[in-house]
């Protein structure tokens, strides 16, 4: 006597679920990629050919350094105090002309970060000052011999 065969078992993937393991994987993946971020952006720093006009006395004069550090009349500032203290000065200097924004002259490092910078022009921005930045002027490459 043969013993009854048992009903071969399918084997089916439940397709209901498909979509939300899906949408899991893509939030997954969105948040865990790396943005574009501001310090790995490659960019060259400003240059000019033409011959600027600079403020014959300046009102305060703004630099920042290879390291980052904001100097305002070469006294070394933090960052979250710039507009606070550019505005004590401005606001103390003699020789006011009425009708006339003050100058102020601004050097910034080629290897500062762009967030530092931009962060002291819009402070100096809210001040409504008359920004006068430095740029270096294109440098002709030396040449080589045989060339």
């Amino acid at each position: 006597m043969k013993a009854p065969r048992a009903k071969k078992a399918s084997a089916t993937i439940p397709l209901c679920s498909t979509a939300d393991i899906a949408f899991l994987l893509l939030i997954f993946f969105i948040v865990l990629a790396k943005g574009t971020r501001e310090g790995s952006i490659d960019w060259k720093p400003a240059k000019t050919e033409a011959q600027m006009t600079m403020p014959r006395d300046p009102a305060l004069t703004v630099i920042i350094d290879a390291f980052d550090q904001v100097h305002l009349d070469g006294v070394p500032v933090a960052l979250n105090e710039v507009r606070f203290q550019a505005a004590d000065v401005l606001e103390h200097r003699a020789g006011k002309v009425p009708g006339r924004r003050p100058q102020v002259l601004m050097k910034i490092h080629k290897e500062s970060k762009a967030a530092i910078f931009q962060k002291v022009m819009g402070d100096l921005g809210e001040l409504d000052v008359e920004l006068f930045r430095v740029m270096e002027q294109e440098q002709p490459k030396p040449r080589t011999p045989g060339t």
